[in-house]
């Protein structure tokens, strides 16, 4: 089982390609379908998920 974290704004983010960076945004466990889903749950337009450098989440 995993944990993930969700992050939406009203903006778009690019994803990380950086790999230097401490909080990454892109794609480690779930996928666009998986927004879709929690994105019911947010006001906000566009939803991410973010993880730690060592691909893991909050």
């Amino acid at each position: 089982m995993s944990l993930v974290t969700y992050l939406a704004t009203n903006f778009t983010l690019p994803f990380t390609e950086d790999d230097d960076k401490r909080i990454l945004v892109g794609e480690c466990f779930s996928t666009i379908n998986d927004r879709e889903k929690v994105k019911k749950h947010f006001l906000n337009r566009y939803v991410y998920e973010i993880f730690t450098d060592e691909n893991i989440g909050f």
